[in-house]
């Protein structure tokens, strides 16, 4: 503990010490920003996921898929406020069993947050926002080996502090480049964060979805109220997850942007006869239009 309060002291001191000779710095980037924006956000993801579901088995399932999101994003001087939803289907297989015997997989993932700029860890160009992020990740998955359509699932809430870490980048005019010949402007940023508090549902212990007699009626009980009954809190001992984004985002010049982000999403639970694992990363092509500015 008395090292990391000695680091965090270390890091202010440092940062005074830039700010003194902030006037000598060469390579400042002057870029006009309105105090306020407000964007759309669209765009389609690619994904590769990993799962480990020791409810169904103890293999290795991976594959990939394809997904849209859309949500809006909104910019001020020194604060950032973004409302996403994600949605994407992929088909994972494990090593052992054949293609056919593919397990169907339905994520939606819903986040929403805020972050504030922290005057005193921003470094030259590089500035430092701390915030709060809210997640909402439902994860549906269907084995079609089994004649019952075994149905699986977890469904997970957290609330999470985000670290958000920015910098903008410029291409200078150069009119001897084959393309982009005018001067750019572009912004990088990476944003992480880990649940302290999360609450999962998870179906009951070798639950069966579906049932047929042998005389012909099909009986099915409510999925709805079984993930209410099994919503449980879990504190960080239980659960772990963590959320990291990696995007660049190129400034056109009638104000709309294009973003690309490259994330890794990952979420463990440790508890007995429920545990699962399972990693997503991928590729997210966004433009972000830009709905209103002052």
């Amino acid at each position: 503990m008395k090292k990391i309060v000695l680091l965090f002291l270390l890091i202010i001191h440092f940062n005074c010490i830039a700010k003194q000779n902030n006037d000598s710095l060469p390579n400042i980037i002057l870029l006009y920003t309105p105090i306020k924006e407000t964007f759309f956000v669209s765009g389609i993801n690619l994904n590769r996921y990993t799962a480990i579901d020791n409810m169904v088995s103890p293999l290795v399932y991976d594959g990939y898929g394809l997904g849209a999101n859309f949500g809006l994003l909104r910019q001020k001087s020194k604060s950032n406020t973004n409302l996403n939803f994600s949605f994407c289907s992929a088909k994972l297989n494990n090593e052992l069993q054949a293609k056919h015997y593919a397990t169907e997989l339905n994520h939606m993932l819903m986040n929403c947050g805020k972050s504030y700029e922290i005057n005193n860890l921003t470094f030259n160009t590089i500035v430092t926002s701390i915030g709060w992020q809210f997640n909402q990740v439902l994860y549906f998955k269907s084995n079609s080996q089994f004649q019952n359509s075994s149905l699986t699932y977890h469904i997970s809430s957290a609330i999470s502090p985000v670290f958000r870490f920015e910098k903008y980048l410029s291409i200078k005019e150069n009119k001897k480049r084959l393309a982009f010949k005018k001067q750019r402007y572009m912004r990088i940023n990476y944003q992480f964060s880990i649940p302290i508090l999360g609450a999962i549902a998870r179906p009951n212990y070798n639950v069966i979805r579906k049932l047929n007699d042998g005389t012909g009626s099909n009986y099915e009980n409510s999925l709805a109220s079984e993930v209410i009954s099994n919503y449980k809190l879990y504190s960080f001992k239980s659960f772990f997850a963590i959320n990291s984004i990696l995007c660049l985002e190129y400034y056109f010049k009638n104000g709309n942007r294009f973003m690309l982000q490259y994330y890794f999403n990952f979420e463990q639970m440790k508890k007995e006869h429920f545990s699962y694992k399972v990693a997503q990363s991928g590729l997210q092509f966004c433009l972000l239009t830009r709905l209103n500015s002052n």
